[in-house]
């Protein structure tokens, strides 16, 4: 199957922590439907968007651009995958990788919500340092924050390791 391949100048569909806001943004998907007037694009099938230190993979993205100039989009997984989004700070040396069957984004807020067997694992120095698991994760990308909600009757899960590897030591070390 053919590739679609756009990279296009849609700015703040990714702004997060880490990642150049001039960058273009590349998506590569196994077809496209552009709607001009409604500043609409469906992208289906192996769906990869880059921008900057950030990748997500799923199999429908939703992108649409506002008239302000922001941004907004909402990726599906079908079947048993998850859509999944890395954001890779090798400066920091971490690693934070998110799954859920749905992530949608606001490049006005810099907000993340995955929805759906969510799951947030964020490795430090190539070791995971912690994971979050509920049903919907919110990650504010501009404070670098969490917040994790479960359906009534759950609970949040939550692993911290402890004695964790700073950046700094990964540097000494050589990791």
């Amino acid at each position: 199957m053919n590739k679609v391949f756009l990279t296009t100048m849609m700015m703040g569909l990714m702004t997060v922590a880490g990642a150049n806001t001039s960058s273009h943004i590349n998506v590569t998907s196994d077809s496209l439907e552009y709607d001009a007037k409604t500043q609409t694009s469906i992208f289906l099938g192996s769906v990869k968007v880059s921008r900057g230190a950030v990748n997500l993979y799923a199999d429908k993205v939703v992108a649409k651009r506002l008239a302000d100039g922001s941004s907004q989009g909402v990726a599906r997984a079908f079947s048993d995958k998850q859509v999944k989004v890395i954001q890779d700070l090798p400066r920091e040396k971490q690693v934070v990788e998110g799954f859920a069957d749905t992530v949608e984004y606001s490049s006005n807020s810099g907000m993340f919500v995955l929805s759906g067997h969510a799951k947030v694992k964020r490795y430090l120095c190539g070791q995971l340092h912690d994971t979050i698991e509920g049903d919907s994760i919110y990650y504010d990308s501009q404070k670098d924050t969490y917040r994790a909600v479960q359906k009534k009757g759950k609970y949040v899960e939550t692993m911290i390791l402890s004695n964790p590897k700073s950046p700094e030591t990964c540097q000494t070390q050589g990791n």
